[in-house]
């Protein structure tokens, strides 16, 4: 977000509660267990170098996961913190070890360099070759564009491609 210079969505007041409402409804309507987190935004850094930790497990992105947003708990407390770490087999002075390691702060840096350079401006993004595909609405275009069915070369992708903005908007310093 700040490097693309953008607001989170959950930094914009309507926006926020439009998109946890909505959050809400598709996990009842689909049957996930959901919980909001006590707080959002929050600083995600602590579980993402626990995951980076666990090398980059499924195990671990889904233990965050079920943490954060069907348990609805925090990674800001050291109760919080321990339940998690507890989930991926640590204790909570293994995890904050093991989250401290340079090498591990580093691998986040790399990470979000890496994808800030593949173009990617939120998540979740699927890139395939030269292409981005943002947010978990957008898979049906991504199965169209596997399967052959959309084309980025057609004529009304390239306009939308060489359109430009004609006004751009000053930005607060």
């Amino acid at each position: 977000l700040k490097h693309w210079g953008q607001l989170g969505p959950a930094e914009i007041a309507p926006k926020r509660q439009f998109i946890f409402r909505q959050v809400a409804w598709r996990a009842q309507r689909d049957g996930i267990p959901f919980c909001m987190p006590p707080n959002h935004p929050f600083n995600p850094l602590w579980g993402l170098r626990l995951i980076a930790a666990q090398g980059n497990s499924f195990a671990a992105t889904h233990a965050v996961f079920q943490h954060i947003w069907a348990d609805g708990r925090s990674l800001s407390t050291d109760e919080d913190r321990e339940a998690l770490a507890q989930r991926v087999g640590l204790t909570l002075a293994q995890a904050d070890e093991a989250t401290q390691q340079t090498a591990i702060k580093q691998a986040i840096i790399d990470n979000s360099d890496s994808a800030i350079a593949a173009g990617v401006y939120g998540v979740p993004t699927v890139k395939i070759d030269d292409q981005c595909f943002w947010g978990d609405d957008s898979l049906a275009m991504l199965e169209d564009w596997l399967s052959g069915d959309l084309d980025f070369e057609s004529e009304i992708m390239r306009s939308i491609d060489s359109t430009r903005p004609s006004a751009v908007r000053q930005r607060k310093t």
